[in-house]
């Protein structure tokens, strides 16, 4: 472990790693705590959840993939996130969560002041998570909205949850990074999320790989690019049946945009940014 930040993928925690994550956490050293598909002891996650919520450092908190995969776990970190006051990141990709386990998480989010990163892909959601999701986006008060939100590979959400979704989106400033990849949306759901793009324009990044969109979608989204494009500078459309030149034609109108020099993102490459579908 470095001096700031834990990562450990796929391997069973050993005490002495629990104890240097538990004394890193107590002493407000650590800035990035990172488990994915590890093995722990429930005690062991009860404790460093508990840690995690009063340390004054701990930047970003990732448990993926099998991390959390009941509702005691869910009830942890909800009480870890309510605790802590200095989180910006929360990722707990592929985790168990469901519809409840969102909204139990929602209202721990509601009253944490300053994530702005939430990974809830894989998580098992259906249409009920949109209504948590919008109150995460939107900022409230002195709280920040969201700008990056992954919402990957969720296929229980329906056409309607993602115009609820668009909808939503219509109305938020503050979103930057959205990530839909590998979700069923087809050229319905899409259309409803790049009509509520045009709309706020604020939108940096956006994620459509492997969501069923066909020549419909491409034509949409060139539009879009030609006569709405805003801050928008990386666009995935991989594993679509999109043209390959009307991909060409967006990809030719986002690198004609001027990124602004403030952006993240404006030091990478145009070529850099885009992943081409190939496929007619």
């Amino acid at each position: 472990m470095s001096s700031h930040v834990f990562n450990k993928a796929d391997a069973v925690l050993t005490n002495e790693e629990v104890v240097s994550i538990c004394t890193a956490l107590k002493d407000d050293q650590l800035k990035v705590l990172c488990l994915r598909a590890c093995t722990i002891h429930g005690k062991d996650l009860k404790r460093i959840l508990k840690l995690a919520g009063s340390c004054s450092s701990l930047q970003q908190l990732t448990l993926n993939i099998g991390m959390v995969t009941n509702m005691k776990h869910i009830e942890l970190l909800a009480r870890c996130i309510i605790a802590n006051k200095s989180l910006t990141g929360l990722h707990i990709h592929g985790s168990d969560l469901g519809d409840v386990g969102m909204n139990i998480l929602g209202r721990a989010l509601r009253k944490h002041p300053g994530i702005v990163s939430l990974d809830v892909g894989d998580c098992k959601l259906s249409d009920m998570s949109i209504d948590v999701l919008y109150s995460l986006l939107l900022p409230v008060e002195n709280k920040p909205g969201l700008t990056e939100l992954t919402l990957s590979d969720n296929p229980r959400i329906s056409a309607l949850g993602w115009a609820q979704l668009g909808m939503c989106l219509a109305n938020c400033s503050c979103l930057r990074w959205l990530f839909l990849d590998y979700n069923p949306l087809g050229d319905y759901g899409a259309s409803c999320v790049l009509v509520a793009l045009a709309a706020s324009q604020s939108v940096q990044v956006l994620d459509l790989e492997g969501c069923g969109l066909t020549e419909h979608t491409g034509q949409v989204m060139l539009h879009l690019v030609q006569n709405h494009l805003g801050g928008l500078s990386r666009v995935n459309l991989s594993n679509n049946r999109i043209r390959t030149s009307t991909i060409g034609s967006i990809r030719k109108h986002v690198s004609e945009n001027h990124f602004d020099d403030s952006s993240s993102v404006s030091t990478i490459s145009v070529d850099d940014l885009f992943l081409m579908n190939e496929t007619r």
